[in-house]
């Protein structure tokens, strides 16, 4: 299973972002809403308080590069939990799109097994015309990811 997601995280870079997911608030985005931009995707759920501790870290490359870099996350918590009350409480700041985890799946949750993600903090990195770039799983050189690819 490891060796699987392993391989399913490199399969995944260099291709094109092309989820088509709601907001959590049920609002419709498209990436292309985007374009030109950066995108830091942290992949995180209330269920797992632990995976917003790098949302300080994403904040502050965003404001240090603040028409160049932008978050969008992707919420995995299980079907029918409402998490607009906890966004609205936490301030997250930031759009999330809404991808459902359900235990009575094969795969709980299709976007996390298409992205290898095994563990949280998971940050997608996409680049201006919305290409996975990079994967980073701890936050270290999170910002020398993103100034490489402003760089370019």
């Amino acid at each position: 299973l490891a060796q699987e997601a392993r391989q399913t995280r490199k399969d995944v870079i260099g291709k094109e972002f092309s989820w088509d997911l709601p907001t959590t608030d049920g609002k419709k985005i498209r990436l292309s809403d985007f374009s030109g931009k950066i995108v830091l995707m942290p992949f995180w759920a209330e269920g797992f308080p632990s995976s917003l501790n790098i949302i300080p870290q994403l904040k502050a490359i965003c404001a240090k590069h603040p028409d160049q870099v932008v978050i969008v996350g992707v919420n995995l918590d299980p079907e029918g939990v409402d998490v607009q009350p906890f966004i609205n409480k936490s301030q997250l700041g930031f759009i999330s799109l809404r991808s459902e985890s359900s235990p009575t799946k094969e795969i709980s949750n299709q976007i996390a097994h298409d992205f290898g993600m095994v563990s949280l903090p998971f940050v997608a990195i996409l680049d201006h015309q919305g290409i996975i770039q990079d994967l980073n799983f701890t936050g270290q050189n999170l910002e020398k990811q993103v100034t490489h690819l402003l760089n370019q």
